[in-house]
């Protein structure tokens, strides 16, 4: 086929949509929507031991949600307490502020986020001067396909929200361990090991083979991006459905970049809270896309795990969303016949690929 000619056929837009999400208004056997305060605090508790695990996920941009972080850690009564920030963050952000924006411009004037940028360590060899020019041109292909806005880069620098959370450790006199910022030393040198890191196979699967509701999504994304400022973007936008959309993304655009930016990290900070961490009840401040990693290790680890009702692979799905889906699929099923005259061998009517497709990082 070619280029010229090539076109996205427009049947239906469920992409990532899940049972819980908050995508789907309230009806007859679906949950309400859930905002972000609801949907970034995470409570396990170990029916044997009862041991406890607060996760609290934070965006590092809304001063609102990171006092939501400092009463529920006030509530919790920790014992211990894991951070995601480099182990120099304390002596950084010492001092009382105010907002996440204040915080963020006395890091900067500490020298704190500077360090953070001279992370990759190059020695400007062959191999280091290839890999800063494959890192710099999939991160101009990822904000020129995506539109993200340029202070994109502050949803991974620790905020108000880890600060609180270092102060309350500090002074109760508690275990605080630092787990490292997100794109640490160790998160370059993964990246510079690996070895398939091309920006150009992506855009190809972006344009051209990628699911049609992933890439409408996308696009909606786009638009989110064009009119919204970054804090509001957390505020509003960022709840566990969507950064669950975000992660699944990552995997299917750049799959072999996403075993080391958030699966690595999740067990990194997983192996942290089992083997470090002491106390019945531990609390764990992390960058909220590491939320569902940690969670499922956790429970994998202790042996629960959750109990979803029984789906048949559509009632999750609105209704106007299975209508157009089954007029393709009929569609699809006359023309087949048409052409082969014979009729096809199965008439089912179930999404199950798509449930199984996108239920997985839920699991």
């Amino acid at each position: 086929m070619a280029l010229s000619s090539f076109k996205r056929l427009h049947y239906s837009h469920y992409g990532a949509v899940v049972r819980d999400s908050t995508h789907l208004t309230k009806r007859d056997g679906l949950l309400p929507p859930r905002t972000v305060e609801q949907s970034t605090v995470t409570h396990l508790v170990d029916p044997n031991s009862k041991e406890e695990l607060l996760i609290l996920g934070t965006s590092n941009l809304s001063t609102k949600l990171a006092h939501r972080v400092k009463e529920l850690t006030e509530q919790f009564k920790p014992q211990s307490v894991l951070v995601q920030a480099g182990s120099d963050f304390p002596n950084h952000s010492r001092g009382n502020f105010g907002s996440v924006e204040e915080l963020h411009k006395h890091l900067e004037t500490s020298g704190y986020l500077e360090k953070l940028e001279e992370a990759p360590q190059l020695r400007w060899g062959l191999r280091d001067m290839i890999f800063w020019y494959r890192l710099n041109l999939m991160r101009f292909c990822i904000h020129t396909v995506m539109r993200t806005p340029e202070e994109w880069w502050r949803l991974f620098t620790p905020g108000l929200d880890m600060k609180f959370a270092v102060d309350y450790a500090m002074q109760n006199n508690l275990e605080l361990v630092m787990a490292g910022d997100d794109f640490d030393e160790e998160m370059y040198i993964g990246l510079k090991q690996e070895k398939n890191f091309d920006a150009i196979f992506p855009l190809w699967k972006y344009w051209m083979t990628i699911c049609e509701a992933w890439y409408l999504e996308a696009r909606d994304w786009q638009k989110i991006f064009r009119s919204h400022s970054v804090k509001s973007i957390a505020e509003t936008y960022l709840d566990k459905d969507q950064v669950a959309w975000w992660v699944r993304f990552f995997e299917k655009m750049l799959p072999d970049q996403k075993k080391i930016v958030i699966d690595a990290k999740d067990e990194d900070m997983f192996r942290t809270i089992e083997q470090r961490m002491t106390g019945q009840r531990k609390l764990a401040v992390v960058n909220q896309w590491h939320m569902e990693g940690i969670e499922k290790l956790w429970r994998l680890n202790h042996g629960i795990s959750i109990k979803r009702p029984a789906t048949s692979g559509t009632e999750d799905l609105p209704l106007e969303v299975i209508q157009a889906y089954m007029r393709g699929i009929d569609k699809d099923r006359a023309r087949i016949e048409e052409v082969t005259g014979d009729p096809m061998a199965t008439h089912g009517r179930q999404i199950v690929p798509y449930n199984e497709e996108n239920r997985s990082h839920y699991g």
